[in-house]
């Protein structure tokens, strides 16, 4: 009789720990990495310039998890370094069967009067974007600065005719279309933590 008190002892210290060290790991993998709600991401009405189609962002991004990047291509520094960096992740989540289907990047240019469709897919050549997972968008002047004000950033022109913006503008957006973490951009990403995060949006 004792031996079998003992042994339900034992089996239940045993479903204990089990219990605490599931709880630990969901804590690690799920709880600790869980990104909050930063803010709701402004929708917009822009031209997609591969598409030729005059689109909302909702409506094309769907309900795919964004990276959403503004730039400007005749930015020396900064903005190329940022793409060159997602076209990087891009490869990852393409081979982890993401790209396009769950993940979508994109691009909104803030300087749309030199920024033409063509310079733009130049640019995307050039950078090794894969359009099956890439929108980029351009618009009218007052259309880019009412989306940058949407976002909380700014693009201020300066008359050698480059621009000054925040370094600080690289945004993850979920399926709902919730800002969940804003990232710094060019060399300074980390791009094993942007695609963990992404990764991570794509499960819930």
């Amino acid at each position: 009789m004792k031996a079998a008190s003992q042994k339900a002892v034992n089996v239940l210290i045993a479903l204990l720990i089990a219990a605490v060290i599931g709880g630990i790991a969901y804590w690690f993998w799920w709880g600790a990495t869980k990104l909050d709600i930063m803010d709701r991401a402004a929708n917009w009405t822009l031209d997609n310039v591969h598409s030729g189609q005059r689109e909302s962002f909702y409506q094309a991004a769907g309900d795919r998890v964004k990276l959403v990047e503004f730039i400007y291509i005749n930015c020396p520094d900064i903005c190329p370094a940022t793409t060159l960096n997602m076209t990087k992740i891009q490869e990852e989540l393409k081979r982890k069967n993401l790209f396009g289907s769950d993940v979508v990047f994109v691009g909104v240019t803030f300087d749309p009067t030199r920024d033409t469709p063509e310079v733009i897919n130049d640019y995307a050549k050039r950078m090794k974007v894969d359009w099956s997972g890439w929108q980029f968008y351009r618009g009218s002047e007052s259309e880019i600065q009412n989306v940058l004000t949407d976002y909380k950033i700014f693009a201020e022109k300066t008359p050698d005719g480059f621009y000054i913006h925040p370094t600080r503008s690289l945004f993850l957006v979920d399926r709902e279309n919730n800002i969940r973490k804003i990232y710094n951009m060019g060399e300074t990403m980390d791009n094993a933590e942007i695609l963990k995060d992404i990764v991570g949006l794509t499960k819930e």
